[in-house]
Formats: C-alpha cells, structure tokens, sequence
C-alpha cells in the first residue's frame, strides 16, 4: 500500500464565481417561469409529495427555482433549503478521483492494494476505473444487507458509523472484478477511503478543496460530518412520519461518500453546469466520466459511466441526457443535463414521492413544448445523406430543415462540411411554417476514400440574428469505399483506443430509431479474451435494428475464406433478441443473410431475469463459409431489439477457414412445403419444429412432428427453425 501526501490546488476561483455570476444574471421568462410553477403545484399536491424543490438552468434563460408543499406542519419549502441528494453524491467523489489523476497523484488504472489495506470480502486487484463504473461485483452494505436500514441505523440514530464498521458487514462478491457491472454503495466508500490515503485530507476536505469552495456552493455541505450551512427541509417517511432531527448521524454516516450531501436545487444545477461546460475538470477528464459502457448496470437498469448514467426523456435523438438519481429515508434527488440544449435540472424532495415520472414528466413536459420562441430560429433537424457505409465518393446532402421560431422562414444560410472542411453555403429560400419542416437536397459534394463526419448547420434566419444555437446543428458519420478494399487475413478484437474500430461504422437504418444512443459498443465488462469486446444492451426500439458494420473486405486468394467470431447471449423470458449476419457483394446495394439466430437458438447461456455477463465458458464460437463469394465484400452484424437482454462479440476474422462451417440460413436436408401457406406447414421427415417473428421472438414450438399449423397467425413473414437442434432456418410466408 502507498500513501503520498500532496498540497492540493484549487482550480480558479475567479473564473468560476464569474462563470456562476453570469448565470444568475440571465433573465428567465415570466411566463415559462409560471408554468413551471403551475406544474410543480400539481404534481406536489397530486401526488401527495410532502415538499420539492426544483431549479432549471437554461442558457439563455438563465435560472429558474421553484418550490411547493412543505417542510414540516404549517412550514412551507423554501429556495434555501437544503436536501440530502443521496447517490447524486457519487459525482463529486469521481469528479475528485479524476482531479486527483489530472495532478498524477494516482491513475484510474491503480488497484485497490496500492492504496488500501486488505478487507474480507475486497478483492484488492480490482482498480478505481472498476470502483467508480461499478464493475468490481462488491457486496452493496446498504442493498443488499437486509438489515442495515431497519435494525443498526433506527437503533441509534446518534451512531456515527465508521468505513472500517462498514466494511465489517460485507458479505461475498457477486462476481469477480470485470466480470459484471452491478451497482454497489461499496465502491464509493472505497473511493472516498483512496482519496485520503492518496492525500492526506478526508474525503469531504477534498471536496471543499477542488469543488464546494471553488463554486462558492455555500448551501452544500456533508451531512453528520460536518455542520449544516442553513436551513435543511424535514425528511418525512411513510413508516415513521416527520423526522426533525436531520441530517441524522447514523443515516448520513452509512451514507459517506456513496450518498451523504446536501445541498440546495440551485446549487445543484450551479455544480452539472459548471462540469458539463468544462470548468472543473480537463476535457479528457469529462470524457472518462461519460464512457458509458453499451451495456446496461445491475440494480440501476442504465449505461453506467463514471458516478453517472445517460438516458432520454421521448427521444433520444433531441433530448439526449446525463443523468443520476438518489434516494434514502426521507429524501429523493434527480439530476438531469439536456446535452443538445446544455441545461440542466434538479428535483429535491424530502418525501411522499413514490414515482420520480410524477413530478419530473411535466417538468419536462413544459420545458420541451412551451420553450420560449424567438422571432428567427431555424435548424437542421436531421440528416438523411451521407449516412452508413457506401462505395461512391460523390454524395447529394439531404437534412430536414425545420423552422423552430415564431415568424414564417423565409430564408436561411445551411452550411455544411466534410470533416474539419471550409463550410460550404447554401442559401435557401421559401416559406416554411411555424414549427414545420421540410427535405432539402443540397449541391454534390466529394469525399476521399475512408471515414468521415458531415456536418450540418443553420444561420441567419430571415436575414435576421439566429434565436437558439443548441438546435442548429446535425452530423453524420459516412465511410466511402473507393480505394483498396482491406485484404483478408483480418482480425479485430476491439482492444482499440477508438470505437468503432478504424474501417468499422455504427448504422441504424430502421426508420423507427436513427440515433446512436442504443448502439452497439466497446466495453470492458466480461471480454473474450484481452480487455474488450463489443456489446449492446438490452434497451432500444423494439424491432429496430442496430448494425456495426465492418470494413470492406478483399477475400480473393483466400483458400476456403470464412467469416470466424466469438458471441455470447441469455435471453431474459419472454423476450428474445435476434442476431443478423449480413454480406454484400455489390457496396451496400444488396444484402444475403449468413446468420440469423434469435432468443432460444441464439443463447449461449441459460436465460436469466438478471442481466447478463458472460463466464469463459459461455461464449461460443462460429464458423460462416464465404466460398460462395469472391473479390471485395461487407459484412454487417445486426442486432435486432427484442428486449432482452446484453449480446456480445469478440475475436471477429475474415480468413481461411480453420473450422467446420455452420450456414445460419435453408441447410440442405429437412425440407418445407407449401411456402407461402394459409394453415399448415409440412416437413419432409419428422423432427422438432419452432417458429419465431422477425424480432427472435418464439411463437410456436412442436417436438417430433412433421407439420405446425400456423392457421391463427396474422399475415407475414416468420422464420422457421427445424431440425433436432433447430439449425436449419427458412423464411415462411402466411398469407
């Protein structure tokens, strides 16, 4: 174990008292400020919240609190009202860890045996990184010790509990460390325990040094560990009614670094607005603290990155967002920053609120539908060409234009580029509505052989100033293909500092979902082999599809060329995704199916109502012959959304084959008759039959049979399974 003991420096306080300054300066419009308002009332009071306290940040606008209900009887919540924010905590405390590397006191990377003693329980090889994305498996002292909260916190609420003390009633690990991701209270003690051991200072000194004092959040302070500054709002619980005596020490000690601020609504926003705008920490900090992991967190249900999740509210390709929640006896906090817009909510109460949709939906609903027009805005709402993978250099730019203000668009500057490109401009003219949109092509433009960014955007509306610039703008990432295909032998294992890898491209053709945030992606959670695989999570658009494309590819030469990879699944019941394996020949034109395996066919492990990590032994290897192909090819992996649960690949390569080939798709041997078919569908010899939708889904199953009648399905296209182990696949037509 090493300790160095450091002087630490603040960042400048000059530059954040300005920043927060010209914050409040804003003036923010009366009548949105009212009906933020009107929506609180009534949340609070139909929902029986016994107090809130929100506050919303909006460049622009500036900020607005409001409060509702009350703090004890006859006592109403005021705006300087502090309130335990609980797992919200967990931000401050990666936010000083990257600090601390940012001055190479310590390193993400560094185990927990180069700062820390042995614990029962610890595994000490696991490191920071694993510590702040909840990767280590640890016991949770709080959820999963069914007894913390009711027996040892209420049997003296005067007790200040120590880390060693808690420490003490860890049970077993849930998995190895990097073999999961499960949300654990655990990790954040550790983490606080690293940052005095690295500094000589408590945890708490370290955030008044590097965040608190600097934001001159005077409001913000660490319960049971040291005084309150101002007024804190009673917490009230539904078993035990109103509790004055907060912050009450046994509560807040258990809570520690994992979950033991307070602090006020507008403090809160103060904080999400000075990090996300790159006030407290470097970019390449930042950029640690959002590599959300493409795969959903045990317990929480999100993409976890470090002390922070991302989510959505209606769609994730306008309200795209970082976001954390917090709950303990007595508060509730949700925070919440709107990346496309760049402001930022908070939500505090101190009781009643059993659904946090109740109190922040029509938040969010007057925010997104009654922002505040002004006379000429305009932006591009969407980019339908050059998008995905394609071999011609020449592209016709389409974007959607849309017209976000109150005054007809008469005319508009839409600049575009390639890459980092001189902006090109293209004037249009018309008369577009209020709130109205419409296609525009724009003049050719010419791409070099690779991958690129397009970017979009609007000025000078009418001729006029533009209102808002957070909606100006949209990009898209294309690949062209017109040098020289890459030569097979090829292999990727996703060990890369980029993802998608060199060549690779991310495309979500469905027209139900055109974003990124349900994506396939590197993650360092239970590799193959190495450190990394590629993944994607359960959540998405259900039947969407979400393609990682890999680059083009020249087979010639190549003895028996075959597509190899390594894939690991467990359906969660009832819902079944589906993997797609695709080839072409001709750039894109035109796709042949090479595999195609869904929920019970796909699983390489048995299913589960947890989320899925997989052991060693639960990845599977296939074989996919490309004799049938020649010269330069794509090839595209497609996961289809069902719901279900994580999917993961590894050690893909496109060489000589070194196995026995599996062809996903019509094996010669069972055949099927008639097809299309009104009722029944016939087998040539008897075996087990199953028949699923396009999702994965499994509709129909019959064991040593020769026929299925599929008589009450709807119209379609099924997919049909046969064989003793249900390799072989046709499509199936009902009329």
């Amino acid at each position: 174990m090493k300790t160095k003991k450091i002087l630490l420096t603040a960042v400048t306080i000059l530059l954040l008292f300005t920043c927060t300054q010209s914050v409040k300066a804003q003036t923010f419009n009366t009548l949105w400020a009212s009906q933020f308002q009107t929506a609180l009332n009534t949340a609070v009071s139909t929902n029986n919240i016994k107090g809130a306290s929100v506050a919303i940040y909006s460049p622009g606008q500036g900020l607005w609190t409001g409060v509702s209900g009350n703090s004890s009887l006859g006592v109403p919540i005021t705006a300087d009202m502090s309130f335990g924010i609980a797992s919200n905590t967990k931000l401050f405390i990666a936010t000083v860890i990257l600090k601390l590397q940012e001055q190479n006191v310590l390193s993400l990377n560094d185990h927990l045996y180069q700062w820390l003693p042995s614990f029962p329980n610890i595994d000490s090889t696991a490191t920071i990184r694993q510590l702040l994305s909840h990767q280590t498996g640890f016991f949770d002292y709080l959820n999963d010790n069914c007894c913390l909260w009711t027996d040892s916190i209420w049997a003296d609420s005067s007790r200040f509990w120590t880390s060693q003390e808690l420490l003490a009633i860890i049970g077993a690990p849930h998995f190895a460390p990097g073999m999961g991701c499960q949300y654990s209270n655990t990790n954040y003690l550790l983490a606080a325990m690293i940052i005095e051991s690295a500094t000589g200072n408590t945890w708490v000194q370290n955030l008044h040094t590097f965040i608190f004092d600097p934001l001159n959040m005077d409001s913000t302070f660490v319960g049971a560990f040291e005084a309150p500054n101002g007024t804190v709002a009673h917490m009230w619980d539904a078993t035990w009614g109103e509790i004055s005596n907060s912050p009450m020490t046994s509560l807040f000690t258990t809570g520690t670094a994992a979950g033991g601020i307070l602090s006020t609504s507008s403090e809160m926003v103060q904080w999400y607005s000075a990090l996300f705008s790159g006030q407290i920490i470097a970019d390449s900090s930042l950029k640690e603290i959002l590599n959300f992991q493409p795969i959903q967190c045990g317990y929480v249900g999100f993409n976890y990155g470090l002390g922070l999740m991302e989510s959505y509210y209606s769609d994730p390709t306008i309200d795209y967002a970082y976001y954390h929640s917090g709950s303990m006896l007595g508060y509730q906090s949700i925070m919440w920053y709107d990346v496309r817009t760049k402001s930022t909510f908070c939500f505090l109460t101190n009781g009643g609120l059993t659904n946090a949709n109740a109190l922040v939906n029509p938040i969010f609903s007057v925010f997104h539908n009654q922002y505040p027009k002004l006379p000429n805005d305009a932006g591009i709402y969407s980019i339908v060409n050059p998008l995905g993978n394609g071999c011609s250099a020449s592209h016709n730019p389409s974007v959607t234009l849309k017209n976000y203000g109150n005054n007809i668009l008469n005319s508009v500057n839409i600049n575009y580029k390639i890459d980092g490109g001189v902006p090109a401009v293209y004037n249009w003219v018309g008369a577009l509505g209020i709130g109205n949109q419409v296609a525009v092509t724009l003049p050719v433009i010419i791409a070099t052989s690779g991958s690129h960014k397009f970017t979009c955007y609007t000025s000078a509306p009418n001729a006029g100033i533009e209102g808002y610039t957070f909606n100006d703008t949209a990009k898209s990432d294309f690949i062209v293909n017109t040098s020289a295909a890459v030569n097979a032998p090829f292999t990727e294992n996703f060990e890369g500092a980029i993802f998608p890898p060199p060549g690779w491209n991310l495309n979500s053709p469905s027209a139900i979902d055109e974003s990124l945030y349900y994506q396939w992606g590197q993650t360092s959670v239970a590799p193959f082999n190495g450190s990394y695989s590629a993944a994607i999570g359960s959540a998405g658009f259900f039947g969407a599809f979400y393609d990682l494309d890999m680059p083009m590819i020249n087979i010639t030469g190549v003895t028996n060329p075959a597509l190899e990879f390594e894939y690991a699944y467990a359906y969660y019941p009832g819902y079944y995704d589906s993997l797609n394996v695709l080839i072409s020949s001709d750039c894109g034109v035109s796709w042949q199916s090479l595999f195609y395996k869904g929920g019970y066919s796909l699983k390489t492990a048995p299913a589960t109502y947890n989320y899925f990590w997989p052991t060693a032994a639960q990845w599977k290897h296939e074989t996919i012959s490309l004799a049938a192909y020649t010269g330069e090819v794509m090839i595209r992996f497609r996961k289809i959304c069902g719901w279900s649960n994580n999917l993961f690949i590894d050690a893909v390569s496109v060489a000589q084959s070194t196995g026995i080939s599996t062809i996903a798709l019509n094996e010669t041997g069972i055949s099927i008759y008639p097809n299309p078919t009104t009722d029944y569908i016939y087998m040539s010899e008897t075996g087990n039959i199953a028949l699923f939708d396009f999702s994965g889904k499994l509709l129909l199953e019959e064991k040593n049979t020769n026929k299925l009648d599929i008589s009450a399905l709807p119209a379609g296209m099924y997919f049909l399974r046969v064989g003793d182990n249900l390799k072989q696949t046709f499509k199936v037509i009902k009329e």
